[in-house]
């Protein structure tokens, strides 16, 4: 048993900014370091945050990222650099570098870390108290180089077992897009949506009327794609309800965002529930009106979440540069020409592949999860709770 700075020594050599030595070295923050893995995602020499003062490192360091330590960012460099001064360089004394670097990684060492942490918001580790830790490490090299060769061979393949469950969950997350593209391709007859809806752009309310309290006002950034977000909400007073009932919401409303600066991350459509009412619709948000008897609300809204109605909004000439999108915009794109029921059996099938859409991303999701959790789980049978080795 002997203390975790008894085999790792802070070395906090600086590097002055603008400096010779600075331009030379490549500079590392925080936030280029992947948690958990000890993977250095990349290198910025030109960072604005590196103008300021900066540790040197290079390949016989081990770098302990002390700032918000329960993300377990602990790296063992192949090159010099110079790093932020929340990255604490550490040089391993009568120790396998990366044995080491393990070793600060486990479970075991973030709890300490966090329990002597300093701050709340922006909690650090208190470098005194963690390298008072005592740990138990094999008395020779090779028995630490064996242990530390074992764990590295052990997460490579969790790593490539990750890779290819994260891939899956990406093409999960697709799978729903690619459902409803498919549930709408291959029409022979199109119409305009104006032939079944009428979309209502909501009322310019002064901003002078607003209250911090009353009945709340529906704006495009309220609309999140498939929800409705309620965060930093504004309000006019009870009696507008009164004033403007052209412009109150229902439950089952179908909404559009009309702000054009969005169509870049996609249309952001949502219904209207329960919760969202009672409220009035601003301006910049658009209600579809829609027509009875040819239109099913459901068909309309799974069209506006299709890669087709996307594709033609984003289409529209934007070289004046008109902030927002017009109804007639909206109004002008075509859907399928089907009878209500023929809607309603498009809407069935729709509805049973997004079930099975949804099984499928849980799963990957759960699996993504599993794996996740392997790290740590390896480095427990590496290293047991009194910090032995096994």
């Amino acid at each position: 048993m002997l203390r975790l700075g008894e085999i790792a020594v802070e070395d906090r050599r600086i590097i002055t900014p603008g400096s010779a030595e600075a331009a030379l070295r490549p500079y590392l923050g925080l936030e280029q370091i992947e948690s958990g893995t000890g993977r250095i995602q990349s290198y910025d020499g030109n960072s604005a945050e590196g103008k300021s003062t900066t540790f040197a490192f290079d390949g016989s360091h081990i770098l302990y990222g002390k700032l918000r330590p329960y993300l377990n960012k602990v790296v063992a460099p192949e090159r010099k650099g110079r790093c932020s001064t929340e990255i604490i360089p550490l040089l391993p004394q009568g120790v396998d570098r990366e044995f080491l670097a393990f070793l600060l990684r486990t479970d075991i060492v973030v709890s300490a870390a966090m329990s002597e942490k300093t701050g709340s918001r922006m909690p650090r580790a208190d470098m005194d108290v963690l390298l008072n830790l005592e740990v138990s490490i094999p008395e020779t090299i090779a028995a630490q180089r064996q242990i530390a060769a074992r764990l590295k061979a052990q997460l490579s393949e969790v790593d490539i077992a990750r890779q290819a469950v994260q891939a899956q969950v990406r093409d999960a997350q697709l799978l729903h897009t690619k459902i409803v593209d498919a549930a709408f391709g291959g029409f022979e007859s199109w119409q305009p949506i104006a032939a079944v809806a009428k979309v209502q752009s909501g009322y310019a309310f002064k901003s002078e009327e607003f209250e911090t309290s009353g009945i709340r006002l529906l704006r495009n950034t309220n609309i999140l794609p498939g929800k409705v977000y309620w965060d930093s909400a504004v309000y006019l007073e009870e009696s507008a309800a009164g004033r403007y009932p052209s412009y109150a919401l229902e439950e089952g409303d179908i909404l559009i965002s009309l702000d054009r600066p969005l169509i870049s991350s996609g249309i952001k459509v949502a219904r209207v529930s329960a919760e969202d009412v009672p409220s009035l619709l601003l301006q910049r948000v658009g209600r579809f009106l829609l027509k009875p008897g040819v239109i099913d609300p459901g068909f309309l809204y799974a069209f506006l979440q299709s890669s087709r109605f996307t594709d033609a909004i984003s289409g529209h000439d934007q070289s004046l540069g008109v902030p927002h999108i017009s109804p007639g915009q909206v109004e002008s794109v075509e859907l399928p020409l089907l009878s209500v029921r023929e809607q309603q059996q498009l809407i069935s099938r729709l509805e049973s592949q997004r079930v099975e859409a949804a099984a499928i991303a849980e799963a990957a999701a759960a699996q993504l999860a599993e794996i996740e959790r392997l790290p740590q789980k390896l480095l427990a049978q590496a290293f047991n709770p009194q910090g032995d080795v096994t």
